[in-house]
């Protein structure tokens, strides 16, 4: 039984879990961008961006499909993850070989192809990682916090003993590698010990065609909401230089730390929203509207104070050769916004069998997204790309307000946004007049805002009194 209870219980755990990753990935980038400097860790996220665009290939949608698949006919769990896994094996060899062969041509130097080359090994862990969705369906939520956790710690660890032994830029990543293939190993061996008997896998084709043509579309997706960020470092490390592209991920990377709590929410919640859709609508639709409002309630006042405070956490983070990168923090802190509403409108269209929408939507958002940034990026230099993504996903709500199926949900998160966003403002307003530290304003800001949404209703007692009444059976 999936009560109330559970849902904040799974939450806590994978939001507890996520900020003592996010604190300890920070601390591991801090060490980082001053070993290495502003060039050579420009070279590691190019290396990084390069990988993460086939990697986001070999993913292809299917681990959300399988969550779905799985959530819906939970009795062919272990059939659905054992097909996917090999999948993905075949999708990341061939990934990876199309990725090698493409090197020559890009006009990398040797050591840089050789650099990049390492990083591909990544993609043959990614099949791995489809053992990850079985936590989420059997709602073992606590399970992966803990394994999530522990990839972080030994991810951090052999990076910094790579740095502390005064290694270069190819054995941080080999560290990295290491790395990751002690976490994926991980999911495998836990996932296998809680799937239900009997654990067969057999080869099905049919179950390898549906999961492909489900998948595809969320392809498309996947690559507009996270592959802008491999594909602007590479244009800003073209047309800025290497430096510039190390400036920007930095400012990108601290911009991000939340933007992944939407990830981590949903999945609890995505299982939950997918089994509603066919059982229970009113449920579907009450949850999916709590859901928005947990989003914005928090999203809006740590945007406010991110785009406030731009300039002494990218000091913090990074140090003050980094500084330039601070409109491109405070645009991007804005955007986070969007992010969030945009996630939930995500795993929204997915639960409702409706990524059949998402590819066309997808093509004319990159269109937008990449040519307006090749546009921006030469005469406003680094916020330019910045830009770009704000006018992208603001293009992005646009279009999905005008379609039939997804208006009502794009009009449930402007309703439940207007309280969250006018209280933002009076007290962004009295922070700016005031200008008290930056400590203060985190402080009595947070505080300030969780009173007025008390008080004014950004989040009632009848919501959280109500999920629990449609849950709790």
């Amino acid at each position: 039984m999936v009560t109330a209870r559970t849902i904040a219980q799974n939450t806590l755990y994978l939001t507890g879990s996520h900020i003592a990753m996010r604190l300890i990935g920070l601390g591991e980038v801090m060490v980082l961008v001053r070993y290495l400097g502003p060039e050579m860790y420009g070279t590691l996220t190019l290396a990084y961006a390069y990988w993460s665009l086939f990697a986001l290939i070999v993913e292809a949608g299917i681990d959300v499909t399988l969550v779905r698949e799985a959530s819906q006919n939970p009795e062919r769990l272990t059939h659905l993850v054992g097909n996917g896994i090999l999948i993905r094996t075949v999708i990341a060899l061939g990934a990876y070989l199309i990725a090698v062969a493409a090197l020559p041509w890009l006009g990398y130097d040797s050591d840089q192809r050789e650099l990049f080359s390492l990083t591909l090994i990544l993609l043959f862990f990614s099949p791995l990682a489809v053992a990850r969705t079985i936590f989420p369906v059997l709602q073992r939520i606590w399970l992966v916090a803990l394994l999530d956790l522990i990839g972080q710690l030994l991810h951090t660890t052999f990076i910094l003993s790579a740095v502390f032994l005064h290694g270069n830029i190819a054995q941080i990543v080999g560290m990295q590698v290491i790395a990751t293939a002690l976490t994926q190993t991980c999911y495998v061996f836990y996932g296998w010990q809680i799937l239900p008997r009997p654990r067969v896998i057999q080869v099905d084709w049919h179950v390898w065609l549906t999961l492909l043509n489900q998948s595809w579309p969320i392809l498309l997706s996947s690559l507009l909401a996270t592959g802008y960020l491999p594909v602007s470092r590479l244009i800003v490390g073209q047309i800025l230089g290497r430096a510039d592209a190390g400036i920007y991920t930095v400012a990108l990377s601290l911009s991000a730390v939340f933007n992944v709590l939407p990830v981590f929410y949903f999945a609890s919640v995505y299982p939950l929203l997918a089994r509603a859709y066919t059982t229970d609508i009113d449920y579907f639709r009450r949850l999916y509207r709590f859901s928005l409002k947990i989003m914005m309630v928090f999203i809006f006042p740590v945007a406010l104070l991110m785009s406030l405070t731009g300039n002494e956490l990218i000091r913090l983070y990074a140090g003050s050769n980094y500084l330039a990168g601070t409109p491109v923090f405070i645009v991007m802190s804005w955007t986070a916004v969007l992010i969030f509403a945009g996630k939930g409108l995500y795993y929204l269209i997915l639960a409702t069998r409706q990524q059949h929408i998402l590819p066309s939507v997808t093509c004319v958002l990159l269109c937008i997204q990449l040519g307006t940034m090749v546009l921006l990026v030469p005469f406003v230099g680094l916020v330019g790309t910045a830009l770009a993504t704000l006018i992208m996903y603001t293009a992005a709500f646009g279009i999905y307000a005008s379609l039939t199926a997804t208006r009502i949900y794009v009009l449930e998160w402007l309703s439940v946004s207007i309280r969250p966003a006018l209280i933002v403002l009076f007290i962004g307003g009295g922070l700016l007049i005031l200008d008290p530290p930056t400590i203060v304003k985190w402080t009595v800001g947070m505080l300030l805002y969780g009173i007025l949404i008390a008080i004014f209703g950004g989040m009632r007692g009848e919501d959280i009194r109500s999920i629990r009444q449609i849950i709790h059976r």
